[in-house]
């Protein structure tokens, strides 16, 4: 089981790292802010939204990125086995800050076992 959610300011590159990350252990990418932004960006209801993450989040595997409150109910409750009542595999939240690099940042598979 991997799941994996990734916060941090705007701009910050969640997306970027959250992608990465999903594409280097193979496992789905769920973009919160493509779940919530609706044509001509209105706001979705608030249970349209929590349901399209909690279906979004179903499986035991992904890597989920935004900074919505109202959804950390439902992520946080799957993160800590609220189904089996015991903390399961690896589940982790990362804070991203912008770091500049002199380089580019690239994630390969060579530090997928750290991940």
């Amino acid at each position: 089981m991997n799941r994996i959610q990734v916060v941090g300011n705007s701009g910050s590159g969640k997306s970027t790292l959250s992608a990465k990350l999903a594409a280097v252990l193979g496992i789905p990418h769920i973009e919160l802010d493509a779940h919530f932004h609706q044509p001509n960006w209105s706001r979705p209801e608030e249970f349209q939204f929590l349901s399209k993450v909690d279906l979004a989040t179903r499986s035991d595997r992904w890597v989920v990125d935004g900074n919505y409150s109202s959804v950390r109910p439902i992520l946080w409750k799957k993160f800590f086995g609220a189904r089996t009542g015991k903390l399961g595999a690896p589940c982790f939240h990362i804070n991203a800050k912008r770091i500049y690099f002199f380089g580019p940042f690239r994630i390969s598979k060579n530090v997928a076992p750290y991940i």
